[in-house]
């Protein structure tokens, strides 16, 4: 993209803005985000400036007011002239006789991603696509902006544009939410920024002799990482600060959890509580300090403190939290403001960033934990380092670790995942993940029109059906949890119009989770429901959802099924030929040592299913789909005359059809304990092995002696969590044996 009009309305040897001569077009397969910052820019009138990076330059629009996060707000957005990449780390003055003479300060900064697009070319393709149409939707990953946006160009003007937010768990209705008068890279007001600017003479003035900038501040890409650290999409570029005097660490800067709408899950990750205080950095020397964010130094009101850490003798610089504890007991920030009663003070010292004069930034969490446990501070003292978790840790168990602790309380407890092989990384970054986990007992779902009718032959309610997946919710979860779903509705009962919904945008309430994943078919984005708690599978109730539909994996692993399955479709045929059929699938798998568990579909057929990918993502799509049809293909060979492996109906021939192509991306089956929208509400009903002989129909398994079989049989499928498939060890079997 061409800057030629932007150099023609600056005087470079007047102004400290970037002269945009370093060439910043990187290539188009760079692992490198793409990064959008607001600055806020106090002119001729006070307006707000949202520059996108794409294609070398920064595409830019100038907005009246702050961005929002009300949907219901629209914002003007004049589309101006590309900016040079480097002016997204401009702060400070530009001199009056100049164009767009006034303070600049940075706003906010972050990632940006095309909403269909999962990388940075398809980004870049994806938005030059959008301005020529005149509709660009972006989702950004800021310190203060986070979510989808949308810019509209209106009609009457190639200029004017509209900056709207879009609907997603980012919103806020609350007034001026992001009424924010502060640098957020260097924590200066404008005045402060207007000010300082003219005593450090940090811009041309005539007649000064001057023409030093603010260029300390700057872009930078994050630090090399291994494969497993790098961070390809979402994380935050690292805007470094004005260096500091000799001898301080301020320049270090915060690592910062990336948000997130779910638990995380998976091997390697750690839990923590996320302190409800004031993040700090201890800087243990001669002179210890311990400073805040915005540069509070809080060591003279803790003395024990900077005893304890001086008493090491090790210097350091330690990553930690300073939290307020209340006679009540209650964990707060209110306790750290002035006047701070010292004993009231606990420092959580949660990460160590320099030990004995050298660096531990760029060290697994693991290593760096291994020297924070090093350390010796009192069992009672005002000193704990901060407990980890296998799993996130409930309040009981953060008590029991430190007696200023036993009676803590906390009303929305806030959690952090992170991966203990991460390094320390400024801003936010995606291998330390904060959440929220909604406490299930707090939740009332009402149900609206209880008494609608879903089974008319048998007088079936709306009522009754969140009735029982209210009494299953326990053993149906653990089946439900990180799965994206696709929802059956039946609003209208079981003989009305029913439809698939699978894109669930819009308002929902907060115990409610999504997940974009981007359709490989269409290119379009979906937001799948994940259903992570008893009331979300009451909402689905209430939306008039008789049957859930999932994914065979989970998030975050969506390219990894934890199952295979094979769906045995009788096409017409008795179910004792069904039955006949997944005993011979059963005596397959037995041979080969394969871990293999039955459930009825609920509906006419059979699913066999086989665990996957317990302990790692080792297994793709492909390889259950090739595995599942190996032994389909077995399974024919041992009953040609009934069953068929053919993927057209036609060619069936009212054979029992082997189906193997559910195990595709995408694809979703009826999930473990689900209602199908049949007559006497029939359930996939999940069994023993040695129970399938005795069963006569699917539908004996239904809405109404389900609950009692849960009780009496709640660990009938305990060892399908607990066991996994080695498909790297059974596919080379299956194709030796066709030879």
């Amino acid at each position: 993209m061409s800057l030629k009009q932007y150099k023609q309305k600056r005087q470079f040897n007047k102004t400290p803005e970037p002269a945009g001569e370093i060439e910043n077009a990187e290539p188009a397969n760079s692992v490198r985000p793409l990064f959008f910052v607001v600055q806020q820019h106090d002119a001729t009138r006070l307006h707000f400036d949202l520059r996108i990076e794409w294609a070398g330059t920064l595409k830019s629009w100038a907005i009246t007011k702050s961005p929002s996060l009300n949907p219901t707000d629209q914002r003007l957005a004049v589309f101006v002239e590309d900016h040079p990449l480097d002016y997204g780390s401009f702060e400070g003055v530009i001199p009056k006789g100049n164009y767009g003479a006034g303070t600049v300060m940075i706003w906010d900064y972050g990632t940006v991603v095309e909403r269909s697009s999962q990388t940075r070319e398809q980004s870049e393709i994806n938005f030059q696509k959008g301005l020529e149409k005149g509709a660009i939707t972006f989702v950004v990953h800021g310190h203060r902006l986070n979510g989808e946006f949308a810019l509209i160009q209106l009609k009457d003007s190639a200029k004017n544009w509209l900056l709207i937010k879009k609907r997603d768990q980012f919103v806020s209705y609350k007034a001026d939410s992001l009424d924010f008068t502060r640098s957020i890279v260097s924590n200066r007001t404008m005045q402060e920024i207007a000010e300082q600017s003219l005593e450090r003479k940090d811009f041309w003035l005539p007649g000064s002799g001057s023409t030093k900038t603010l260029r300390e501040i700057h872009l930078t890409p994050d630090p090399p990482q291994s494969a497993q650290q790098r961070v390809v999409q979402q994380d935050a570029p690292s805007i470094q600060g004005v260096p500091s005097k000799k001898g301080t660490d301020t320049s270090i800067g915060f690592m910062r959890p990336k948000k997130s709408i779910h638990p995380i899950t998976g091997k390697g990750w750690k839990y923590f509580l996320q302190w409800p205080g004031f993040r700090v950095h201890a800087k243990v020397d001669a002179r210890t300090t311990i400073k805040s964010k915005i540069g509070k130094n809080y060591a003279p009101f803790c003395p024990e403190i900077v005893e304890l850490l001086q008493a090491q003798g090790r210097d350091a610089v330690f990553d930690g939290t300073l939290v307020g504890i209340s006679e009540s007991g209650d964990l707060s920030k209110d306790s750290l403001r002035a006047p701070v009663q010292a004993q009231n003070v606990l420092l959580i010292i949660s990460d160590v960033l320099r030990i004995d004069g050298k660096s531990q930034a760029d060290r697994p969490l693991q290593e760096r934990y291994e020297v924070l446990n090093s350390l010796r501070f009192p069992p009672d003292g005002p000193i704990l380092v901060d407990p980890h978790f296998d799993q996130v840790p409930t309040l009981s168990q953060l008590a029991g670790r430190h007696s200023r602790l036993r009676h803590i309380k906390l009303p929305k407890p806030v959690y952090l995942a992170k991966d203990w092989r991460s390094s320390y990384l400024r801003g936010i970054q995606s291998s330390w993940r904060s959440f929220e986990i909604v406490p299930v007992e707090d939740q009332t779902v009402r149900i609206t029109h209880p008494d609608r009718v879903y089974w008319p032959n048998q007088g079936y309610t709306k009522r009754d059906l969140a009735d029982y997946y209210q009494q299953v919710s326990k053993q149906m979860l653990p089946f439900l949890e990180n799965r994206p779903l696709s929802l059956n509705r039946h609003p209208d009962g079981i003989h009305g119009e029913g439809f698939f919904q699978k894109n669930m945008i819009g308002y929902h309430p907060p115990y409610v989770h999504t997940h974009r994943i981007q359709s490989r078919s269409t290119g379009k984005s979906i937001d799948y429901i994940l259903c992570q708690n008893a009331p979300t599978l009451q909402y689905l109730a209430n939306l008039g959802c008789i049957e859930i539909h999932g994914w065979l994996s989970k998030i975050p692993n969506i390219d990894h099924p934890d199952y295979l399955v094979i769906d045995l479709d009788p096409n017409g045929q008795p179910f004792q030929l069904v039955k006949t059929i997944a005993q011979c699938v059963h005596e397959v798998l037995d041979e080969l040592n394969c871990p293999n568990f039955v459930k009825t579909s609920g509906s006419t057929g059979v699913h066999v299913c086989v665990p996957l990918n317990r302990t790692a993502s080792t297994h793709s799509y492909d390889q259950a789909l090739e595995f599942a049809q190996l032994v389909c293909e077995r399974v024919h060979r041992i009953h040609p005359s009934t069953t068929s492996v053919e993927r057209s109906p036609s060619k069936r021939r009212g054979k029992l059809y082997l189906d193997a192509l559910q195990n595709r991306r995408s694809q979703t089956l009826a999930l473990p304990y689900c209602v199908r929208p049949r007559e006497h509400a029939p359930v996939s009903t999940p069994l023993a092995w040695e129970e399938l002989p005795e069963v006569q129909a699917p539908e004996q398994f239904h809405m109404r002696n389900i609950p009692a079989r849960v009780l009496e049989h709640s660990n009938i499928w305990e060892l399908f969590f607990k066991t996994e498939a080695d498909l790297g060890r059974l596919i080379p079997l299956l194709r030796s044996s066709e030879r």
